[in-house]
């Protein structure tokens, strides 16, 4: 971080768009040009700002130029996790509409009766042993929710997931995991490519909506139904996976989840204290002032979700399960332009598995340490084992 001169100030505007300069507490330097923000109150405020934008976007120059051709660049580039107005808008539209409270809730018995089928066979498994909570129910659930929205045949979800997961583990990570990413990429584009031109059989769903709109390219439809079953998949999973950990440590939630069918207020501060995304990334399109402090175009900008959805500014006790509490909505899903679409169904799905998992077992307890995930930006856990009975 620096002083700009006045002359960059005044072209960039920012010296007339500062922000509450007390806001700058929460805002570090980290290596290189990157910043870290960990207030709630920042957080907000810089996610909501125009001046910010998504991922990587815009720092082209910075990619290695071996790698600005790669298949998995070119897929990212295409999702709406990257783009902006008004390209973004088109795309949301597009997609916003499935996932809409009230569309979400004509889902529910696709939910209970996928959900009721993964415990069953939980449930069986726990008979030759512990059973891996993540591999069993928190994955499969929100994969086959998503890929039947989409029109995945469900012969393919278990190829599905595979794609998905080699490029997931490419988002924010190093050039080596791009060239592991790049076989997946070109299968996946290849197959939702035949999935569009009706190789499988009718198109259907999301898919089907998508060509019939035809606001989007080929190449941005087919990256944009990725993005859709890496997105709905992972994040779901990875804070239920959390959540899972956390009911076998906190009597409160546990209770709350055994106490209600739909227990949402629990939801909603287990999401709060265990976010699927643990930090995202921005950068500057141009300098962002606060107060005498200024973000210089193309810094990176990560924003430590953890530690705003625990501010003690914002959240009283901050550290306690507290369902229910007051005040400010969490930043589980993000803030401003690129909130996350699908956060309703997200929501619905951890809700009715949580539940209807802790009240179908009267004992269930860990069976050996949780694996956590090794990404830099993504919370959840690998695996959690656990015994049922």
């Amino acid at each position: 971080m620096r002083q700009p001169a006045p002359e960059r100030a005044a072209r960039s505007g920012a010296a007339s768009r500062r922000i509450d300069p007390e806001l700058a507490a929460s805002l570090r330097r980290l290596d290189g040009d990157r910043v870290e923000v960990t207030g709630f109150a920042l957080t907000s405020r810089l996610l909501g700002d125009a001046r910010i934008r998504p991922g990587t976007t815009g720092l082209d120059a910075r990619i290695p130029a071996e790698w600005r051709d790669s298949p998995v660049l070119k897929l990212f580039a295409d999702m709406i996790l990257l783009s902006l107005p008004p390209r973004h808008g088109a795309m949301r539209h597009l997609v916003q509409a499935w996932f809409m409270p009230g569309e979400v809730e004509k889902l529910d018995g696709l939910i209970t009766d996928t959900a009721d089928l993964l415990i069953d066979r939980a449930a069986a498994a726990a008979a030759n042993g512990p059973v891996d909570f993540v591999k069993e129910v928190a994955v499969p659930l929100p994969l086959y929710v998503i890929a039947d929205l989409i029109g995945v045949p469900e012969r393919d979800r278990t190829r599905l997931l595979g794609w998905c997961d080699r490029l997931v583990q490419a988002m924010w990570h190093s050039v080596d995991e791009i060239a592991r990413a790049t076989g997946a990429a070109l299968v996946i584009a290849k197959y939702f490519r035949d999935l569009l031109n009706g190789r499988f059989g009718p198109v259907r769903g999301l898919a089907a909506q998508m060509v019939e709109d035809g606001s989007l390219t080929e190449d941005e439809t087919i990256a944009n139904l990725v993005f859709l079953a890496i997105a709905a998949t992972f994040t779901t999973s990875d804070f239920m996976s959390s959540a899972a950990h956390f009911a076998c440590t906190d009597e409160d939630f546990r209770d709350a989840l055994r106490a209600d069918p739909r227990p949402e207020a629990a939801v909603d501060e287990a999401l709060r204290l265990h976010p699927p995304i643990k930090r995202i990334l921005r950068n500057a399109a141009e300098d962002v002032a606060i107060g005498d402090t200024v973000i210089p175009e193309g810094t990176l900008i990560e924003f430590d979700v953890v530690r705003a959805n625990r501010d003690p500014a914002v959240f009283d006790e901050p550290d306690r399960f507290l369902p229910g509490r007051p005040g400010r909505r969490p930043l589980s899903f993000g803030h401003g332009l690129h909130y996350c679409a699908g956060w309703a169904l997200g929501k619905a799905e951890a809700a009715v598995l949580l539940a209807r998992f802790w009240q179908r077992f009267d004992h269930i307890a860990p069976a050996g340490e949780p694996v956590p995930k090794r990404h830099p930006f993504q919370s959840g856990l690998r695996s959690v084992p656990l015994a049922l009975r």
